[in-house]
């Protein structure tokens, strides 16, 4: 069950990706009928159904497994699966790689491989305060909102600056850089 599903995203497959947020969790909703799985899913365990053979999305229920994280258990782990440890997940953006990238509210930007390898970016932690939104690009800058009022990009070499805002200033100020 959700407590607090805060961000989504889906691949390319028809896997939904949900950070749930109080349960300290990604969970992923994987297509399936109870006999099949209708999307590629790195368990090697599961029996994947070809994708010629998915029936409508509206006809077809999800299965629910804990992706990231472990409920009940916050943290800043970095670690495979249910090995790693979320604080309060926010938003979340898949990259064209299938990489997940997590706000995280222990103040830290996450990238989740597609099999479950959890690492923080360096350079992010402490830097950004509650961070609630991520976006990522086709080059792989994400772009993160916080709850300092600041809009910052995280460059694929790890360079964080503020795009926008002032921390702990708010306002409608049209402009450039912390102006805006």
């Amino acid at each position: 069950r959700f407590a607090q599903p805060s961000g989504v995203d889906a691949d390319r497959s028809g896997i939904l990706y949900v950070a749930d947020a109080c349960n300290n969790r990604i969970a992923a909703g994987i297509p399936s009928d109870g006999a099949r799985v209708f999307a590629t899913w790195p368990n090697p365990a599961v029996k994947v159904t070809p994708l010629d053979a998915v029936p409508s999305p509206r006809e077809v229920p999800y299965a629910w497994e804990v992706f990231v994280g472990q409920p009940n258990s916050s943290g800043a782990v970095d670690g495979k699966g249910s090995e790693a440890r979320l604080t309060r997940p926010q938003g979340l953006a898949l990259d064209e790689r299938g990489a997940l990238f997590v706000v995280d509210g222990g103040n830290a930007l996450r990238r989740v491989s597609p099999d479950g390898d959890v690492a923080t970016l360096s350079g992010t932690r402490d830097r950004m305060k509650a961070p609630i939104g991520v976006a990522v690009d086709g080059g792989g800058t994400c772009y993160v909102t916080d709850g300092a009022n600041v809009l910052w990009r995280v460059s694929v070499s790890g360079e964080v600056s503020a795009l926008a805002g002032s921390a702990n200033r708010q306002g409608e100020a049209d402009g450039t850089g912390g102006a805006a």
